[in-house]
């Protein structure tokens, strides 16, 4: 059994293995909101990664040290990147309707996710470009 540093009870909604830094990230649901967690296996215990908050995340994928997951922080889906390496949050797209179900080539450095258009949803990419990035704050 893992001990949980906010909350006695909680539900997972996601896991994603990065290779680069050894992580165990997941998507944990408290009392106190949605956050991301990794696992600490030496410890036998979860470790936060951001804070609870009452906003919904999902789609949870990692790799090259990020992790990859949707956010309604702005009011709809979207994609969002947690650097691991540099501990900051990224809105990766701004997108008419939303964005979902992101992925990340590592190989050509670009973002791939489904993008909504009003006659259904695409396959969309994008150069990972710091300047394409928006910094989340941390709250």
């Amino acid at each position: 059994m893992y001990a949980h540093p906010w909350a006695d009870a909680l539900s997972v909604h996601g896991m994603a293995w990065d290779e680069a830094t050894g992580t165990l990230a997941m998507l944990v649901l408290t009392e106190e909101g949605m956050s991301l967690a990794g696992v600490d296996t030496e410890a036998r215990k979860l470790v936060p990664i951001t804070r609870p908050s009452f906003v919904t995340i999902n789609n949870l994928t990692a790799g090259d040290g990020k992790l990859l997951f949707n956010s309604i922080a702005s009011g709809k889906d979207e994609t969002h990147i947690y650097d691991l390496r540099e501990r900051r949050e990224y809105r990766a797209t701004t997108s008419r309707f939303g964005s979902v179900m992101p992925a990340y080539d590592a190989a050509s450095n670009t973002l791939v996710q489904t993008t909504y258009r009003r006659d259904g949803y695409f396959v969309s990419t994008q150069p990972l470009e710091p300047q394409l990035l928006t910094e989340v704050p941390y709250s």
